[in-house]
């Protein structure tokens, strides 16, 4: 029995020993299975084409090289749309060299350069065009942008004048519209005084005539005299000027005479009767002035109304009557106005 054991031990190291000698000879000592016969062989795969390649120089309208440009395109990638950006920069001999180009389909080369518009030229690659002449001329350069002169800003001081027994100022607003001497079209004018800083500003009239626009770029303005009711509006107009504002200058600036017609009178009845409270309405085509009554004296006054046609409604229950006259600047019309009796 021991004599069995140790047979069975040395057996068991001797397997031992052969399966690591079979480790160590590694599997490339291990046969692999071959089909027979074996599959043929594959094909190598095709390099993918870099694409075409150009040379091309570009020169300024002068034939100077166009040192420093942006030389750029784009070239499709699938079928489905998808587009790649090629560019290069030209060297100071004005020369570029593009990759990856597409030599099948026409390439638009965009060039930027200093001092000139974005410029596109079309391209056909292919045989036959020598890569010396593959030249491109930009157009003639920008013109060098002028530079708008420094604006100038300062309060005006300005003045209005009634002619003397009349109403006074109290109130009134002054429209300042820019002006520009000399444009062509009112559109010009409205944009070169755009870039002057000239825009319409707005101020009150006190009592003694005098408004303050601060901060008024320099240059030409027109000047009107609106009522307090008309305040932010453009009509009626009681008086026109103009200024020229040159900030820090000490020229006096002339005042704005007022030139508003007012209309007066007295309401009466077919026997001569003064009426008190008659309602009157001052018009022009779709304009209204702020109606006025006639007082305790059927007296009435009209004021603030410009030079021009004049249609006049009055209204006393269910009497009425219409006037129509025309104005001239400044006038004041004594206007008596007698209503017709009633039936």
């Amino acid at each position: 029995m021991r004599h069995f054991l140790l047979l069975l031990a040395v057996l068991v190291l001797a397997l031992l020993a052969a399966w690591v000698s079979v480790l160590r000879q590694g599997p490339g000592d291990i046969a692999m299975y071959e089909p027979r016969p074996w599959p043929k062989a594959l094909e190598a795969l095709a390099a993918q084409p870099v694409g075409a390649s150009l040379d091309g120089r570009i020169q300024r309208a002068d034939r100077a090289p166009a040192a420093e440009a942006l030389v750029q395109t784009t070239v499709a990638t699938d079928d489905q749309g998808g587009r790649a950006v090629r560019w290069a920069w030209t060297d100071s001999l004005g020369r570029f060299h593009l990759d990856g180009l597409s030599s099948d389909q026409p390439l638009v080369l965009v060039v930027l350069a200093a001092d000139h518009m974005p410029a596109s030229f079309d391209v056909e690659l292919g045989p036959g065009v020598p890569a010396e002449e593959l030249v491109w001329s930009l157009p003639a350069p920008i013109d060098e942008v002028e530079v708008l002169p420094a604006l100038e800003f300062g309060d005006l001081q300005g003045r209005v004048r009634r002619p003397l027994g009349e109403r006074g100022t109290a109130r009134l607003e002054v429209l300042l519209r820019p002006l520009e001497v000399g444009a062509p079209t009112p559109g010009d004018a409205q944009a070169m005084a755009f870039l002057a800083g000239r825009i319409e500003r707005r101020a009150t009239v006190d009592a003694a005539g005098g408004y303050t626009v601060p901060a008024l770029a320099a240059g030409f303005y027109e000047v009107l005299v609106l009522p307090d009711w008309a305040r932010g509006g453009t009509w009626p107009v009681l008086g026109r000027g103009s200024v020229d504002h040159a900030p820090g200058s000490t020229q006096p600036q002339f005042p704005v005479v007022l030139e508003d017609a007012t209309v007066s009178g007295i309401v009466t009845d077919a026997g001569g009767q003064p009426v008190v409270g008659a309602l009157l309405l001052a018009s022009r085509d779709d304009r209204v002035w702020p109606p006025v009554q006639s007082g305790a004296d059927g007296s009435y006054q009209l004021v603030d109304l410009d030079a021009g046609p004049l249609h006049v409604e009055v209204l006393a229950g269910s009497a009425s009557a219409s006037l129509d006259l025309t104005l001239g600047p400044g006038e004041g019309r004594e206007l008596p106005v007698t209503l017709p009796p009633l039936d």
